[in-house]
């Protein structure tokens, strides 16, 4: 029977047994301050999508995947040859196992849905990192300004590409609402305050059938709540 790999929502990169190449790394290396903010988020979604042993610990991987975005490298067999090549990789993979190109795109692929949520935590927490003192976190501010950017203009990329596909869900549900509903509401957050003032009756738990009303309710309230946080997003970095 294969065992969990980790129950806990955070995850410890510091621990002295878990590092073959810390020694290699100097302290005031970016890619330090990376695995410290990495350690303050919450990765309890991610370890449900990957409940089981690994070769490489998905939050190791998601380590390498953003550090890789930040260097500009972007395709799988790209991020490959930078685990392969790169010392910082190394440190931040903490295994002597190398993920091929297909492992890194199984992993992308799984989880998807979790990417987003991931890179809105460690964009908020860099951000906020550049507002504490340097003697709160032992490194020179002006190195996390610069680090802060480099992942800001990553984070607008990423932004603008998840925007741009929900805008388009945006588009079907509105079409599927109004034939449904028999409306010709053209906006998602008039379709919101629509379906909020029906009191519709919920519904949930295994066995439960959700009704088409609930389902439309719900799918607005996602839609509305991501639309206005890629929007927030874009404003601070300046679409």
């Amino acid at each position: 029977m294969i065992k969990a790999i980790n129950n806990n929502r955070y995850f410890k990169f510091f621990q002295p047994k878990l590092f073959y190449f810390n020694q290699d790394i100097d302290n005031d290396d970016p890619v330090r301050l990376l695995s410290a903010i990495l350690e303050e988020m919450d990765f309890s979604n991610l370890l449900q999508v990957f409940p089981n042993k690994t070769k490489v610990h998905p939050v190791n991987m998601f380590a390498v995947i953003i550090y890789a975005y930040s260097q500009g490298k972007y395709s799988t067999r790209d991020i490959e040859f930078l685990c392969k090549d790169s010392q910082r990789t190394k440190f931040l993979l903490n295994s002597p196992n190398t993920p091929t190109y297909s492992t890194i795109s199984r992993f992308l692929s799984k989880a998807n849905n979790i990417i987003y949520e991931l890179f809105c935590q460690f964009v908020e927490k860099l951000l906020k990192l550049s507002e504490i003192t340097t003697e709160t976190i032992y490194i020179d501010g002006t190195k996390i300004e610069a680090y802060a950017n480099k992942y800001s203009f990553v984070w607008k990329k990423s932004t603008l590409k998840y925007k741009e596909r929900l805008e388009e869900n945006i588009l079907q549900l509105i079409d599927e609402f109004n034939k449904y509903f028999n409306k010709e509401l053209d906006n998602i957050f008039d379709i919101l305050s629509f379906l909020e003032e029906l009191k519709i009756h919920k519904v949930f738990g295994r066995g439960k059938r959700k009704s088409k009303e609930q389902l439309f309710l719900e799918k607005a309230q996602s839609y509305a709540e991501r639309l206005n946080k890629y929007t927030n997003y874009l404003e601070i970095l300046g679409e």
